[in-house]
């Protein structure tokens, strides 16, 4: 498959997330009248959701589910190893080279969402026999 057509999916998929993690943060918040602290970790948790669903049937058409538990704890180290990294490189950028943080800010997701795409495409869906 198409590298670029590839990289341009998992965008889709990414996007269709944000917008789930933010659909179900103001429902959760505005109508059904739940705190922000709640509210915001149940949206977090379904953008997840529904970012590994995508990536994994739709982006990367990994249609074989024997182990997708595997590949959502995989998934799963992938989120976590984001936030780690994305704390680390915005207290470099802010707080060492005096960077404006939403310019770090970006810097840090297109990195991250390269790195991504990697770790998808090589370690979470790989698919055998694919190079």
């Amino acid at each position: 498959m198409d590298v670029i057509w590839l990289f341009s999916k998992m965008l889709v998929s990414g996007g269709f997330a944000a917008v789930t993690d933010l659909s179900v943060l103001y429902l959760l918040t505005e109508k059904v009248q739940w705190g922000h602290s709640v509210a915001v970790n149940v949206a977090f948790g379904a953008g997840i959701v529904v970012n590994f669903l995508l990536q994994k049937f739709w982006t990367f058409e990994h249609r074989d589910t024997r182990l997708i538990h595997v590949q959502l704890v995989k998934f799963l180290l992938v989120a976590v190893l984001n936030m780690a990294v994305n704390a680390g490189a915005m207290a470099l950028l802010v707080g060492v080279l005096d960077f404006w943080y939403l310019g770090a800010q970006a810097i840090v997701l297109a990195s991250l969402t390269c790195l991504n795409f990697i770790a998808y495409r090589r370690y979470i869906f790989h698919l055998y026999g694919e190079a």
